[in-house]
């Protein structure tokens, strides 16, 4: 009887450590056998908790033209605007007082045609920040803290290799770049510096209808990818579709939460000289996901929900953000008493940014 219950434990302990030797059984491999995937959903139903912030007004709107994304580093607020004149503008935020604008615009040895959606940190890096000229495959540096009116960047080096294929791309901490394909294959690629592709992470196989092109769905994912402050797990979203990525660098994971309107886009695609382009129902197709950010332990989602409602001109609308955990359970909603189309947080301060969606070209300020 001694005997048979020494065996009995010690069969159930194998069985214990076989079974903690296994893979979370969620996760399931992508088609090309490379990388896991894990999918969640939410639905209204489970946001338990929401909080209403107030926003205040930084009363930037005589130095801002037509502000499209921003970034907060050591103290200062970064914001990139569509403007000839002033690209760039830098906040102190300890006395809200607006410091100076950069980037010069041309074709010459550290000028920039475009800066946009493309602004990123790089881990490491305390006083600057780096821009995409998408038109010149130029890297940008630009360090804010330099006593000068001197507007051209630091440094620049360009994607001189023909691998290179992203609108878009954030730094990772293996002095990579990570962005997103405009079309379509992988979901995500890291480059080198030079514009090799060194890894391609995912694919759209299974992703709504196979009968679309890869390429089709890739324009329907395009949107933005934040990268967390040790640049290792990266936040993707798409303005199309109700659903955020969540990419893990080390463990080639993506988590996939998808709410909380859990509906198919409405969107069309049409094949011109055997090139797939994506078409957008504006009378029908609703808003999502504008922008997002990705804290060392939580995920944070810009929200919409609404139709576009014929609007061609793209002007956003949201006014919610989604918080998660890193294992995408849905945790609370903040709502903003301004709308807004982009925005970051400071850690420091915990304190919200945000682009502000009126007329009036404005950051708006919330504390949470």
């Amino acid at each position: 009887m001694f005997m048979n219950r020494i065996i009995h434990v010690a069969f159930f302990v194998l069985i214990l450590f076989s079974c903690s030797k296994e893979k979370n059984p969620e996760w399931e491999k992508f088609s090309d056998g490379i990388g896991e995937i894990k999918k969640v959903s939410f639905a209204k139903r489970d946001i338990k908790s929401t909080r209403q912030l107030k926003g205040e007004l930084l009363e930037l709107t005589n130095y801002l033209s037509f502000p499209r994304t921003l970034v907060v580093n050591n103290g200062t607020l970064i914001i990139t605007d569509i403007n000839n004149n002033a690209m760039i503008h830098i906040i102190d935020l300890k006395t809200n007082q607006y410091l100076k604008s950069l980037g010069k615009k041309g074709y010459g040895p550290n000028e920039v045609m475009s800066v946009g959606h493309s602004l990123s940190l790089k881990p490491g890096e305390i006083n600057g920040f780096w821009t995409y000229d998408m038109t010149q495959l130029r890297m940008s540096f630009f360090d804010y803290t330099k006593q000068d009116t001197i507007k051209e960047a630091m440094k620049q080096f360009v994607f001189r290799t023909g691998e290179f294929k992203s609108f878009r791309v954030t730094w990772t901490n293996r002095n990579t770049l990570l962005g997103l394909p405009y079309d379509g294959g992988p979901r995500l690629i890291e480059y080198d510096t030079t514009g090799a592709v060194l890894n391609e992470i995912g694919d759209y196989k299974g992703v709504l209808d196979d009968k679309y092109r890869s390429g089709t769905l890739a324009q329907l994912f395009q949107g933005v990818v934040r990268a967390n402050p040790k640049g290792d797990k990266f936040i993707h979203s798409s303005i199309y579709v109700d659903r955020l990525n969540l990419y893990d660098l080390n463990e080639d994971r993506i988590l996939e939460i998808t709410g909380p309107l859990n509906i198919d886009p409405i969107f069309e695609e049409h094949i011109i000289q055997n090139n797939s382009t994506l078409g957008i129902n504006t009378e029908e197709a609703y808003q999502m996901y504008s922008d997002s950010y990705l804290s060392k332990d939580r995920i944070y989602g810009l929200f919409s929900g609404k139709k576009w409602m014929g609007s061609p001109s793209g002007v956003e609308n949201s006014n919610l953000i989604y918080v998660f955990n890193l294992e995408g359970e849905i945790l609370e909603a903040l709502e903003l008493d301004y709308t807004i189309r982009a925005f970051t947080i400071d850690p420091m301060t915990n304190t919200i940014y945000g682009v502000s969606s009126s007329k009036e070209a404005d950051i708006v300020k919330f504390s949470f």
